[in-house]
């Protein structure tokens, strides 16, 4: 925990707390751990600046992250030290302080309450430098940030989404501190003020740019190979001391959030069904980095937990009314489900809900939070992971019995929830539903011809790919004539620095022989794909709760070959395939697998056999829909108004 009583609204003791030494670090604070939030600010900071610093933001940091603040007071005109003289000072302070990274917050901008999480999932990730999105403090538009620097400001940035940039204001920035180490390498000052860029086009044209010390850092960061980013979905808010008020502007704001699509006559023909309250309103709140939209399915590669939740709200809403709030990419109506930004839920504050679903995440005390502001009849929680990842242990113990009913995707997933909280979790509150398929996809399984020999692998890299890339070529010895489509990446999480931890992976599929490298691809074009090939080779070393990548093989009469690590083992239905038992990583199983895969090729009545039980398999998103339908609360005919929520 941090102190917060240095948060005062006077100089003085603020630059008292900022000279105090810290002397005789424990030794875990000298293996770089933690936060420095590093506060910028000319003097005096305004006291709705700290309350919402002391009451919302920290208060909302991931239990068990260490973190400590450091102010810097001073100005041009109050002090003569420019910003990057106060900023180096941070940088150092904090690098004396055994800190792993810097969250520069200046105090004229209000960062969102759930800053921190989001940056931490970044900087998890292997992010370097990422930036949120404020606005210059005028009625011109102006966000301040900067795809290419020397073009002007991105005006047309991605909303709700993580993307490159090149520059951006260092009023809330987070920054790895390993990165510094590049820069004494190079003989760099962290920040320098004024300086002056030359643009080289070609060798042409060079342009001269003067720019302050934010773009000095991005600048050099990039030319070290630390890329910089933007998360759009951290809006931060710029405040105008003098005047009062808050910038961009709110039309600005209304577009950012997708609030424009509030004034539409679909939206509040929406609405007023929600307020008619003829059947049970069903509300998803899905905390998530991934963006994502009720269209997503058709434009792009998405992950199955996304996949999941798209599904099962469209088919509910044929006998509910379904809200989805998200970081959602564009506000909308999909499919009689309404799809909006998850900081946008005020909508909802004068509607009765009664169903309210926290779809994953590790935002538990937030989601309590709006149990207590919406008060719903029943309050869900339905997980799509183990309960070992990073965020459960933090806090899922102090809120479980918060939750009325628990919902886990296979009966795998349930025990492992109940094994590792026996006197958190309630059994009688934990119910399982399946993940499933678009069987639409697939219609025309029975007309498209298989290709003999034709492998593919359908699942992020990182569980199981480098394990079948080893062993392709021995499987390929055996069966001269067999390819594999490598359909893997991170698109499906709209991470675009992930992929590059895997550059060297992808090489070596792409030099393999035999072997395709596709990327993740569009649901319709998977199943292509997955109709066509004749085996799915999943050597899985990633525990899944419940696989729809499996799911949609057997859909499509392809038999699967994997292991039986977690779920998967259930949810490859029994006929469908061969599990070879044991660890992808050792040899001994390796041996086994390659062999297994071979059998199958070369004993075209076995395949025979395997592919008719695959096309006996039913795993309709429609089953699933019916579950839910049987868990959620049912109609009671009473208006939503204010006055009788209150």
């Amino acid at each position: 925990m941090a102190d917060t009583t240095a948060l005062k609204d006077t100089t003085k003791e603020i630059k008292r707390v900022s000279d105090k030494p810290i002397d005789n670090l424990p030794d875990i604070a000298k293996e770089r751990r933690g936060l420095s939030i590093c506060i910028i600010s000319r003097g005096t900071m305004p006291t709705i600046w700290v309350q919402h610093m002391v009451e919302r933001v920290t208060k909302l940091i991931p239990s068990g992250t260490y973190w400590n603040y450091i102010f810097a007071i001073g100005s041009p005109e109050t002090t003569g030290e420019h910003y990057a003289a106060l900023r180096n000072k941070c940088v150092k302070e904090a690098l004396k302080r055994g800190s792993k990274w810097i969250l520069f917050v200046d105090d004229d901008v209000f960062i969102p309450d759930f800053t921190v999480q989001k940056m931490l999932r970044h900087a998890q990730k292997g992010m370097k430098v990422i930036t949120g999105i404020y606005y210059k403090k005028n009625e011109n538009v102006e966000p301040v940030v900067f795809q290419r620097l020397g073009d002007g400001p991105y005006f047309e940035f991605p909303i709700n989404s993580v993307f490159e940039v090149e520059g951006s204001g260092a009023g809330c920035m987070w920054i790895d501190l390993e990165i510094f180490k590049k820069f004494d390498e190079a003989g760099l000052p962290y920040f320098k003020q004024d300086w002056v860029m030359q643009l080289d086009e070609a060798g042409k044209n060079l342009v001269r740019v003067e720019i302050g010390e934010d773009h000095w850092l991005y600048y050099q960061a990039k030319k070290l190979g630390f890329q910089p980013y933007c998360d759009s979905s951290i809006m931060c808010d710029h405040y105008d001391v003098r005047s009062g008020i808050m910038y961009p502007t709110d039309e600005e704001v209304s577009r950012v959030r997708g609030e424009d699509f509030r004034s539409s006559n679909q939206y509040k023909d929406l609405i007023k069904v929600f307020e008619e309250h003829k059947k049970p309103s069903v509300v998803f709140v899905s905390p998530t980095s991934v963006p994502f939209a009720g269209n997503s399915l058709k434009e792009k590669a998405l992950g199955g937990s996304e996949t999941a939740l798209i599904h099962i709200a469209k088919g509910l809403a044929d006998t509910c009314n379904v809200a989805v709030f998200c970081q959602c990419t564009k506000p909308g109506i999909y499919d009689g489900v309404l799809y909006m930004n998850a900081n946008t839920m005020d909508i909802m504050d004068s509607l009765i809900i009664d169903n309210l679903i926290m779809y994953r995440g590790t935002y538990f005390p937030y989601v309590v939070g709006l149990k207590k502001k919406f008060k719903p009849k029943k309050f869900i929680f339905w997980t799509q992971d183990y309960p070992m990842y990073h965020g459960f242990d933090n806090t899922f113990p102090q809120v479980a019995e918060s939750f009325d009913s628990l919902i886990c995707v296979s009966n795998d997933h349930k025990q492992a929830l109940i094994n590792r909280y026996p006197l958190t979790v309630d059994e009688r509150k934990v119910f399982v539903i399946e993940n499933g398929v678009d069987l639409e996809l697939y219609k025309d399984k029975d007309k498209t011809p298989k290709k003999m020999n034709q492998f593919y692998y359908s699942s992020t890299p990182f569980r199981g790919l480098e394990v079948l890339i080893e062993l392709f070529p021995k499987i390929k010895e055996k069966v001269p004539d067999a390819t594999l489509k490598v359909c893997s990446s991170l698109i499906v999480y709209g991470d675009p620095n992930g992929d590059k931890q895997y550059e060297e992976l992808y090489k070596k599929c792409k030099a393999t022989d035999g072997v395709e490298y596709i990327s993740s691809l569009k649901q319709a074009d998977l199943a292509k794909v997955a109709q066509e090939s004749y085996l799915m080779l999943y050597p899985s070393i990633f525990a899944e709760t419940n696989c729809i990548s499996v799911e949609e093989s057997q859909t499509a009469g392809t038999p699967v070959v994997c292991n039986d690590l977690g779920a998967i083992k259930e949810t490859v239905h029994k006929g469908c395939g061969v599990i070879v038992p044991g660890n992808p990583k050792q040899k001994e199983w390796q041996s086994k697998y390659v062999d297994e895969v071979v059998k199958i090729c070369e004993d075209k009545k076995l395949w025979d056999a395997l592919h008719e039980e695959c096309l006996k398999q039913n795993f309709d998103w429609k089953l699933s829909v019916e579950k839910w339908k049987q868990l959620i609360t049912p109609f009671t005919g009473e208006q939503s108004t204010k006055a009788e929520k209150s």
